[in-house]
């Protein structure tokens, strides 16, 4: 958000600006963070308890302020499978009638509310305001963003029968590739283990995780075992852009090294069982700091979240091969 605001303040008319909400939703500490920088109001909401929260514009838009003024000050709520985030332009609240009235926030809200426990409150908000303004043109765009919980998607997938519950695509297989020199700069392995690995069905369920454990384990391999990049560059603002402006550099020099990624699925009783384990060209890296589950100073969150994933992890090799076992039981 700051080099977009620094950006857009150098190349923008004094006057003109962006509004915006920028969010991540974490599904595995089922946490929303949020940023609304002069847009409407976004509304959270627990369809458990049927509670609406309101989250504010707590921010300028943003080309406004100049990057030395430029702060980001963000929000954060629980998001759990019971959740759903509603955002809207504000062209669904300045939808007008043949009267010239506006739909106006209390409709609005009152939609949301009435539809709070279905599946797309889109559509009803979309029926509602069409109705209310009648044959009269809309004056702006009309867009609606509704997002639940991944936790959630993942809870409504089709239950599988028993003859697709077994040996589905690759449930029981072994993938593995080396990738040397140029071919790592070239090359990115994760959406092909990854397209793969989910050609068994009950592996979709464990999509988001099975890519961060990709992702996590594969560019640890190269950036610190091949690369030799240290983490502690990132522990600022400007750090993080040299961190990822050496790594670039390292990329299109590099012309020995390597990284072997394999990846074995193996069916249990209940569902199966991933070993990854990867070995890289590197000199190795101190174990009993890397190993400790419990470390604070991690540069990051790649770590703690392979702890949290994995069944069990083990470096070898001082540090050049590791082996992350991960779990899944059958969606019964």
């Amino acid at each position: 958000m700051i080099e977009m605001n620094s950006r857009l303040f150098n190349v923008l008319p004094r006057g003109v600006f962006c509004c915006v909400i920028v969010f991540d939703i974490d599904s595995l500490d089922e946490r929303l963070t949020i940023w609304n920088a002069g847009a409407p109001d976004t509304y959270l909401l627990d369809k458990k308890s049927k509670e609406i929260t309101k989250i504010h514009s707590t921010h300028l838009p943003i080309g406004i302020q100049s990057p030395e003024k430029f702060e980001v000050t963000y929000q954060s709520f629980e998001f759990t499978k019971h959740h759903k985030l509603i955002v809207i332009t504000d062209g669904i609240i300045e939808a007008v009638n043949a009267q010239d009235e506006m739909f106006g926030e209390a409709k609005l809200y009152q939609t949301i509310e009435q539809h709070i426990q279905e599946n797309n409150i889109c559509q009803a908000l979309i029926k509602k305001v069409e109705a209310f303004c009648g044959a009269s043109d809309p004056t702006d765009d009309l867009s609606l963003l509704e997002v639940s919980s991944p936790v959630y998607i993942a809870d409504k997938l089709t239950k599988l029968d028993s003859s697709e519950r077994k040996d589905t695509g690759t449930c029981n297989s072994q993938l593995s590739l080396t990738l040397r020199g140029q071919s790592l700069a070239n090359f990115d392995p994760i959406p092909l283990f990854l397209q793969t690995l989910v050609t068994c069905n009950e592996l979709i369920p464990h999509r988001a995780k099975i890519f961060t454990l990709l992702s996590e384990l594969y560019n640890n391999a190269l950036d610190h075992g091949v690369l030799e990049l240290s983490s502690s560059m990132k522990q600022s603002g400007d750090g993080f852009a040299q961190y990822y402006q050496k790594r670039t550099e390292t990329l299109e020099q590099l012309k020995d090294g390597f990284v072997t990624l394999s990846v074995d699925h193996q069916p249990t009783e209940n569902g199966g069982q991933l070993v990854f384990e990867l070995s890289d060209s590197g000199s190795g890296f101190d174990l009993t700091k890397l190993t400790k589950a419990n470390e604070k100073n991690y540069s990051g969150r790649g770590l703690p979240l392979l702890f949290k994933l994995c069944d069990s992890i083990e470096y070898l090799e001082q540090g050049s091969k590791v082996i992350a076992i991960y779990s899944w039981t059958r969606n019964l």
